[in-house]
């Protein structure tokens, strides 16, 4: 199975529990700069660090290495009006509030200026377009920074809004 084909079928819901596209059992091992590279639907260069576009009818994976080819990060972005097609994954942040609630889910919220944040014990985090309870799913981003980074980085933007 070729890498793409192996990304595609990564959910969100695993994937956020994972932290990364690495973790994930149908990529571990496979996410080489070579075979993302001879794969991607596209690739950008911002600079410092160069992006690998992986499209899927729901969503888009992004996966960024270094300058100098060194894995950094991942995330999967979600156009909302296709929300539907990601069970069992919450598709707005009133849904992840309820499955905080009955204890399905484990995360902190972050309520930020234009979205809502949840951190996850992965270190994931999911992002929601809005503060109010139809605000939909709008990006998972995998681990970047170690959890409690995370956390003191989302606490100091939380605490400015």
């Amino acid at each position: 199975m070729d890498i793409k084909a192996r990304i595609g079928r990564i959910d969100a819901g695993t994937y956020a529990e994972a932290g990364t596209l690495a973790e994930c059992a149908e990529t571990a091992g496979r996410l080489t700069f070579d075979a993302l590279q001879a794969e991607a639907d596209e690739s950008w260069n911002g600079g410092s660090t160069l992006t690998f576009t992986f499209d899927y009818p729901a969503h888009v994976v992004n996966v960024s290495f270094s300058s100098e080819g060194r894995y950094l990060f991942d995330s999967m972005v979600f156009e909302p009006e296709a929300a539907s097609d990601l069970p069992p994954f919450p598709r707005t942040s009133g849904e992840m509030d309820e499955a905080l609630s009955r204890g399905e889910r484990s995360a902190e919220c972050f309520r930020l200026t234009d979205e809502t944040v949840y951190l996850l014990p992965s270190g994931a985090t999911v992002h929601y377009a809005g503060e109010e309870a139809q605000a939909p799913l709008v990006r998972i981003a995998g681990i970047f920074l170690d959890v409690e980074k995370t956390r003191a980085y989302l606490q100091k933007l939380a605490s400015a809004v």
